[in-house]
């Protein structure tokens, strides 16, 4: 049995950390939730809402829909130096599928943009640029 949102965590995060341009550009790498003691730049993402799933008839699920915020992150004045890392996270993620192990990536699809200003201690600011995007996830077991 394979879990749809362990599927969906390992697609993110292979295809993004897996492209030599965000290796060149994501310094501190991708990380899942939190990205501690991360080199600037990097990518985080998390799951933003489980989503519903899709039951199939006589029990099971066909696919379930996670939400997911992905994130190009900074320590730095302005977002500029993270434009160009969110564009590729972008075309690396919207309207994409994918065969994985375990199931299938059947739809990812931005439906919004993100960004925000996390103050840290010291006065620094970190700032964070990408998109959420809502997947729908077919595990093989179902």
């Amino acid at each position: 049995m394979s879990n749809e949102f362990a599927l969906a965590d390992r697609w993110i995060y292979k295809t993004l950390s897996s492209d030599p341009i965000i290796q060149s550009l994501a310094l501190g790498g991708v990380h899942a939730e939190i990205a501690l003691d991360a080199v600037s730049p990097y990518i985080v993402f998390w799951q933003q809402s489980v989503g519903n799933d899709l039951p199939r008839i006589g029990g099971g699920r066909i696919l379930t829909s996670p939400t997911y915020t992905i994130a190009a992150t900074i320590e730095a004045e302005s977002f500029e130096g993270i434009i160009d890392l969110a564009d590729r996270i972008d075309q690396l993620l919207d309207r994409k599928q994918a065969t994985v192990n375990g199931g299938q990536i059947v739809s990812c699809t931005r439906i919004r943009g993100f960004r925000r200003v996390i103050p840290a201690e010291g006065g620094s600011l970190y700032r964070q640029l990408g998109a959420q995007y809502q997947l729908q996830v077919q595990s093989d077991s179902f």
